[in-house]
């Protein structure tokens, strides 16, 4: 098809044309041009690319197939499956970049990094699962005054009780180790009447099966004690490969208008910030595994502008938070 398209005082096309028929199908080949494979069953020679944990680099993974929706033999029916006494461990990395125009002493760029275990418990009749989740390993690179104050308003080691469903849905308790450190509890006490609502354990399941390029809307209720509701728009894009692991891979965003709904005058975070307006937009991307359906890999980024306060000198900040995390066993 290249040697076909080829205008005829192309001879660099041509002979990557050649050398694209003799490699084996379905492996990717950089030459300082847009990648192509010799299946030519996608449309015409583009493709989407592969997205890396960390955002690495867009185009061409060693070892990693194309993903491509072409190859795929119908709709794909996403649903968790749980199994008794079974854990994944993840490596997890957050970075964030924070101004704040009424007090700069605050504006910062923050590192954390940690390591979680997801462990299943309980499975269900209807294929739900209870799981517990353990963060542990919490560092901070931070400029040395705030990381100083992160270390002692943090504990080490959090753990959390969760809820899945076979949706990927999830509801969540604070354990008695976040009860323990104040600031922990705190947050904790801010964030869990929103976690009593289901959020989706790195992205919620269509209802029906879907085929790549189709879309579906996930009720998104983390911002909640922010005074923001609606949906996460969820697109399949296609199958791939991370680290020799076979997955489907879902892109997903949202956009949150702050301060639409009336915020929790019981919530002490809440009562804090007095009123908010603003928006924040959330974009990631997850690749799960074709056999259970969690999460191997995933990044996703959340960018803030928010006012709180009102009167006549509100406070104005400005975040942006990238969080990736990776399946290591």
């Amino acid at each position: 098809l290249l040697e076909r398209l080829a205008l005829p005082h192309s001879k660099k096309l041509r002979q990557l044309g050649r050398q694209a028929n003799q490699r084996p199908a379905n492996r990717l080949h950089c030459a300082g041009i847009p990648c192509y494979t010799a299946t030519m069953n996608v449309r015409r020679l583009a493709f989407a690319p592969v997205i890396v944990l960390l955002a690495l680099s867009v185009g061409c993974g060693k070892g990693d197939a194309p993903i491509t929706a072409s190859s795929l033999a119908g709709p794909v029916n996403f649903r968790r499956v749980f199994k008794e006494g079974t854990s994944h461990k993840y490596t997890m990395e957050m970075k964030m970049e924070q101004s704040n125009e009424a007090m700069p002493a605050m504006d910062s760029n923050i590192t954390m990094t940690s390591d979680t275990e997801v462990k299943t418990e309980k499975v269900g009749s209807d294929g739900s699962a209870d799981n517990v989740v353990t963060t542990s390993n919490i560092k901070f690179d931070a400029p040395e005054n705030i990381k100083a104050s992160l270390e002692k308003m943090m504990p080490s080691s959090t753990k959390m009780q969760a809820h899945v469903d076979d949706h990927s849905m999830m509801t969540m308790n604070m354990d008695e180790t976040m009860k323990g450190n104040p600031i922990a509890a705190l947050m904790g006490s801010a964030m869990e009447p929103a976690l009593k609502d289901p959020i989706p354990d790195g992205v919620g399941f269509p209802d029906k099966p879907v085929k790549p390029g189709e879309t579906w809307a996930v009720p998104y209720h983390a911002l909640k004690m922010l005074g923001a509701t609606g949906d996460l728009t969820n697109t399949f894009v296609g199958e791939s490969t991370v680290n020799g692991v076979s997955v489907w891979e879902v892109k997903y965003e949202g956009h949150f208008k702050l301060g639409e709904q009336p915020l929790d005058s019981s919530n002490p975070m809440a009562k804090m910030m007095g009123k908010v307006e603003g928006q924040i937009d959330v974009t990631g991307t997850a690749q799960l595994d074709k056999g259970d359906f969690s999460v191997v890999a995933s990044s996703a980024t959340t960018t803030t502008k928010m006012t709180m306060g009102g009167g006549p000198k509100p406070s104005t900040m400005t975040q942006k938070m990238t969080m990736t995390q990776k399946r290591v066993s």
